[in-house]
C-alpha cells in the first residue's frame, strides 16, 4: 500500500535475524552518551566500512521508540538499494532515489531523508 508521501513506498517485512556483535568499549560508551542526552535527530558518519550501519542498529536497540533511516542508496541495510528507507515500530518506509550513487543523486537523497524524517513518529531518528 502506498503512503501520502510522494515516490515512498510503506511495506511490512519479516524481521531479519542478525548475529550476534561484540561491541567495542567505545561503542558503549557513546550509546550510553546518547541515550542520556536529549538528542532527537542523530546522524552517524564515517569512512566505508567503519561498522556505521551497525553501530546505528544498535544505537536504535537501546533506545526506547527509536526510528531508523539508512541514507545510503548503495548499501541495503534497511531497505532495498537505490532506496532511501525507515525502519520505524515493526515497519519500513521506502523512498526511491533511482541510483545506488549518493552522490549523483544527492539532490534526491537529502529530500527524502527529509521526508522521511519529519514523518517518523519516534521521538529520535537515527540517520546512517
Amino acid at each position: 500500500r502506498w503512503s501520502s508521501m510522494a515516490a515512498c513506498r510503506r511495506c511490512d517485512a519479516p524481521a531479519v535475524t542478525r548475529p550476534v556483535v561484540d561491541i567495542p568499549g567505545g561503542w558503549r560508551a557513546a550509546i550510553a552518551h546518547v541515550a542520556a542526552a536529549d538528542a532527537r535527530r542523530i546522524v552517524i558518519l564515517g569512512p566505508a566500512d567503519a561498522g556505521k550501519s551497525t553501530f546505528a542498529r544498535l544505537l536504535c536497540e537501546a533506545l526506547p521508540d527509536c526510528a531508523r533511516l539508512d541514507a545510503d542508496p548503495g548499501q541495503g541495510d534497511v531497505g532495498p538499494p537505490a532506496c532511501v528507507a525507515r525502519a520505524e515500530s515493526g515497519t519500513r518506509t521506502l523512498a526511491f532515489v533511482g541510483t545506488t550513487d549518493p552522490v549523483a543523486g544527492w539532490t534526491r537523497v537529502v529530500g527524502s531523508v527529509d521526508r522521511l524524517a519529519a514523518s517518523a513518529r519516534a521521538p529520535r531518528v537515527v540517520v546512517n
